[in-house]
Order: C-alpha cells, then structure tokens, then sequence
C-alpha cells in the first residue's frame, strides 16, 4: 500500500506503530492506564493523508502487530452537547461495548451510560468529573451543601447521591472496556485515531480531552490525537482564561507529543498531478517539464510559505482554469506563469495594494519569489518578465517573440504594434509581421490564444492584465 506514500511518511508511521506497541513502558506514574499521543503538525501540512495510509496500514498489519484501530472524527461530532457520548458510540460501532449481559444487568449498563451522558452534559458536569478523581473535591460538593442548607430536613444522604451514581456509572464503562480490550485474542493495543480536534468548538474540544484523559483511562487504550498544539493552546486559553499555562495543561493531557515530518511541496506536487494526469497530455509531455514544474512550485510553495492544504486549493482552481482556457496554451510556461497568478491571488487578495505597499515595482523585488527567480533556467522566457515593470502597459513592453518553428523573433526591444487577424506586427528592430502559430509567446505573458484580445487588452498594466485573467477565480472554502 506505500507505493501511494509519495511524501515518505511510511518511516514515520513505523515510528509511531514502535512506539504505540511498547508504550506500556513509557508511563509516567501510577494509575495512568491508557497511552495517549499528540501527532502535532500546523493546519494543512497532511495530517488527514498521512492518518489515512497509517490507518489503513495498521488495519492490512493488524494481527501481524497486534493493533487494532478505531477512526474518530471529533470534528464531525462537535453539534453534540457533550463529548462523551460520541465518542462512547464511536466505539460502541466497533462492538467495543458489547456485554454478555441481559435482563437487569444490561438495563443497568445502559442506565449508566444514560447517566454519564445526562452529568457530562451539564455546565458542572466536568468539575464533577474532575472531582471524581479527587481534584478540588470541595467545589464538587457545593451543590449538595447548598442543597442541605436549603432543605435540611432530607438529611445528609442526598448530598452524596450523585456523587455515588456518578462513580458507579463511570467505573461501568471502564469495566466494559477493559473486558473488552482483554477478551481481544491477539491484540495487544487498541488504538483510538481522534482526528480534527482544534477545528471543534472549544468546549468541545476541552471536554474531548478530559474524558479521554479521565474516562477512557484503561490499559490497553492507545489514543492518537491529530492536532495543531499552538491553535489547541489558543482554545484551551479561551476555555480557562488568557492567564492560563496552555502548554502545561496540555502536557498533563499527552504522555508523547511527536511532530509530523515536514512535507515536501514539489513531491505533493507530483501527487496532485500524477491523480490527473491523462489531462495535460497536450502540456507536459516529458518527464522533464513535470519535474521543471514540481520545482516552481516548491519555490512557491517555500516562498509564500504554502501549507500542503493551500497548495491543494490552489492546484483544484489550477485544474478549473485550465479546463475553461489554459488547456489551449501549450507552452508550459503559460502554466508556470498562471500558477504564480494564482499564488498571489491566495496570497494577497489585492495584489495591486500590497505591491504599492512594499513598494515593489517590479516581480523580481518581491523576496517570496527569490528561491523561483535562481532556479529558473537563465533562458526562460519568464526572467524578462520578472524584470518588468508592473505598472507599465502590454503596448509598452519589450522583449522577444517566440514560436517554435521561427525561434526567436526579433530582439529583446520588440514591441506588439497591432495584430490583424491571425498576424502579429511588431516593432523595434524594424516592422515585421510574424505568423501566430499555436505555441507563439511574447515575453512569457501573452500567448497564442491571448492576441485575438489585443485591443482590449493592450492598454493594461501587466497586473491589471493578471487581475482580468482570474477575474472569474476567488478563494474560499477551504
């Protein structure tokens, strides 16, 4: 199944598989049963692929490694009111909660659930829960003094009520997970994936973590949590207060926190393309002009500090501009050159006001594109173009003409005149008229299809030019 890891992840899941299967042995104290990991990596740098083919791996591997794995979104379950019970019916779709039990006892394992559930839900639920586990048991019990000032005629027993059902709930649902975990002949370790976390709301996500941490906490229990540990700080600060040490909080969550391996942008650039390649037949057709367009995008992608996310929302509106007008420029410089375009619209959604901004007047002065400029070949019809002025209009430029069967026309001073028909006139070294053949190019911005615009265009600046060509094109959604 690794011949689909093009971003060689598989060292890493083998990492994390050493890791799940001895954890036993990494424990910090007494009484912690469970094992529970955080796979930390910022929003969109492939978490959801690569637990997808660790999944996946684990599931073909499961006897050979003793693992059995559970898939839990919790971001798919955060309309719920509390994160309790989807999590328990996560496990429950996986037979998890299976009890050789019926009559009284099996009504009274789903009263507990019910009750766990019903105190879970509550706004003092989990100081409850908290409590159970003998943290600051004096907040716990509030409600019940309260309760015998107001009425102290019903005694002292209704004080502890709760309390004792709470507790006999809870340790029902760790009995049943535990027979289960040790009745699973030839698993070691079930392992819990809750992927999404730090998209939830925030009480969501906060509680998520208390009952795995609390409820859940049964040997054999492995649970691997997908997040983003800075954007989950900002969550757990906005629960409990700015004031409050996120990173500690969390650190009392997670036995190990490991980090995802930094993607590599020109790799997912080939998974992208190999998934639609039969498309661009016309374009690429040699493996040497894939591999020159994996290496722009990682300069693009490195530059302009592209997530692997990112780059897959602007490959998808890539893939729409060349089914509406891109498919007919064949020179693949047309397609490095939009891709840019379009990596300046995501990333600056007014690109005339940042340029005016930082003052840049020409393409080749913006330090995003440093790493692009040094690795394009110095013949690329793209280096005149980076050395223009942005603000000066198409009928202003100079450069070479290109086409296939004439090679380059004219000299770097040629200027489009006019074009009449299926002719271009020039100027600059001379009027010539030259013949629009199907790959012809004017300094790497304008094309064979883009002349029989010409006077509607020519008066633009080469960014209003950039602009009107993805009119059509917004980013959102993602």
């Amino acid at each position: 199944m690794w011949e689909k890891d093009k971003l060689n992840r598989k060292e890493f899941a083998d990492f994390l598989c050493t890791l799940i299967k001895n954890s036993d042995k990494y424990r910090r104290s007494e009484g912690e049963n469970s094992y529970v990991i955080a796979l930390d990596s910022p929003w969109g740098t492939g978490k959801s692929y690569f637990l997808e083919l660790f999944e996946k791996y684990i599931s073909e591997t499961e006897k050979q490694n003793g693992l059995r794995i559970i898939h839990y979104s919790a971001w798919e379950n955060d309309f719920w009111d509390n994160a309790f019970l989807p999590l328990l019916y996560a496990l429950y779709k996986e037979e998890m909660l299976s009890v050789e039990a019926q009559g009284e006892k099996a009504g009274n394992c789903v009263k507990d659930i019910l009750r766990l559930s019903v105190y879970l839900g509550k706004e003092v639920g989990f100081k409850r829960l908290e409590t159970v586990l003998g943290e600051d048991a004096a907040k716990m019990l509030k409600g019940g003094v309260d309760h015998m000032l107001e009425k102290p005629e019903q005694g002292i027993a209704p004080v502890f009520q709760d309390y004792e059902e709470f507790c006999r709930a809870y340790e029902t649902i760790r009995g049943m997970l535990s027979d289960y975990q040790k009745n699973l002949e030839g698993y070691g370790k079930i392992v819990i994936v809750v992927d999404e976390l730090d998209r939830c709301r925030p009480d969501f996500a906060v509680q998520t973590l208390e009952v795995v941490k609390h409820l859940f906490n049964v040997e054999g229990l492995v649970f691997l949590f997908a997040v983003d540990m800075e954007q989950l700080g900002c969550v757990i600060r906005g629960i409990y207060g700015e004031g409050l040490d996120a990173r500690n909080y969390l650190n009392r969550m997670f036995h190990y926190v490991t980090h995802l391996p930094e993607p590599d942008s020109g790799l997912y650039f080939k998974v992208l393309f190999e998934e639609k390649r039969e498309n661009f037949q016309a374009v690429y057709q040699r493996e040497e002009q894939i591999d020159q367009a994996a290496g722009f995008v990682q300069g693009l992608a490195d530059g302009f500090r592209l997530s692997l996310r990112e780059l897959d929302t602007i490959w998808k509106n890539y893939m729409i501009l060349y089914d509406y007008k891109l498919k007919n420029y064949l020179r693949i410089e047309a397609h490095l050159l939009y891709f840019l375009f379009l990596v300046m619209k995501y990333r600056y959604a007014d690109l005339t006001a940042y340029l005016r901004r930082q003052e840049y007047s020409r393409l080749d002065e913006m330090p995003e594109l440093e790493k692009v400029l040094d690795d394009l070949p110095e013949d690329s019809m793209l280096q005149g173009l980076f050395k223009h002025s942005v603000w000066w209009k198409l009928e202003e430029l100079e450069g070479w003409l290109y086409g296939r069967s004439l090679g380059a026309v004219g000299s770097r001073q040629t200027r489009i005149a006019g074009v009449q028909g299926d002719t271009i006139i020039t100027t600059g070294s001379g009027e010539k008229t030259v013949a629009i053949e199907e790959d012809t190019c004017f300094l790497g911005l304008l094309y064979a299809p883009d002349f029989v615009h010409w006077e509607q265009i020519k008066r633009l600046s080469i960014v209003e030019y950039m602009r009107k060509q993805l009119e059509l094109f917004e980013f959102g959604g993602e």
